[in-house]
């Protein structure tokens, strides 16, 4: 009895597994709101109701990607951040926090392209107080955002970050910018490499950071003139 439990269990762990990247796939080609469930269905070989069987929508058929795509992430940038955090200024690591970042969405390209799908279709549904709460709970965004708090803060004492910006303004509009324009690489991609001679795009996320990070750098104190 044991064995034929686990093997329906294995069997319906397979067919989990196969909706979601059957859905990510088709999510990617054609976006949430031109998928409908039965052309998941139709990807893997089985009927609208199997797929119902384990999810009820595209938010919860999302919110199972992410958690399985974001995981592997976070714990890639944790592991390549840690080493920074134990020297420099708060700019210093600031910088380092930030590119690290850049640097994930240039390798895990296909994942960041799917959170940037999947967070403007959820923009666009009811209940967003309920919808953000999963959001952070899902992406650890508090998380993220208290760490480049806690880097500004130390920038702020160490003389290294100007003192003039609200700081939870300031770890906002990084995640913003970060967000923001790695969507618009994706959207343009072919555009920025046919019209603009940009081999690769991505280096624009890296040059936008940079120019907002050298924004919040606090400038050296002016030396007083000889009389």
């Amino acid at each position: 009895m044991r064995a034929s439990v686990n093997k329906h269990q294995q069997q319906s762990d397979q067919t989990c597994e196969s909706i979601l990247e059957a859905a990510l796939e088709l999510y990617l080609t054609n976006g949430i709101e031109r998928t409908n469930i039965t052309d998941i269905a139709r990807a893997i070989g089985t009927h609208r109701a199997t797929v119902y069987r384990y999810f009820r929508s595209h938010e919860e058929i999302g919110f199972a990607l992410a958690e399985r795509l974001v995981a592997p992430i976070v714990e890639a940038y944790y592991a390549e951040l840690e080493p920074y955090l134990h020297t420099g200024t708060g700019w210093d690591k600031l910088c380092a926090a930030v590119l690290c970042t850049n640097r994930l969405a240039r390798a895990h390209r296909k994942e960041f392209r799917f959170f940037a799908i999947f967070d403007a279709y959820l923009a666009l549904l009811p209940n967003q107080p309920e919808i953000g709460r999963k959001l952070i709970r899902v992406f650890g965004t508090d998380e993220f955002l208290a760490l480049q708090r806690r880097l500004i803060l130390e920038g702020q004492e160490d003389g290294s970050i100007r003192t003039d910006l609200d700081t939870d303004s300031v770890s906002l509009a990084i995640r913003t910018v970060f967000v923001g324009t790695w969507a618009r690489i994706d959207l343009r991609y072919e555009v920025f490499r046919s019209q603009h001679s940009l081999e690769q795009p991505e280096i624009i996320a890296d040059t936008a950071c940079r120019l907002m990070l050298d924004g919040l750098r606090a400038l050296p104190a002016a030396r007083p003139t000889e009389s």
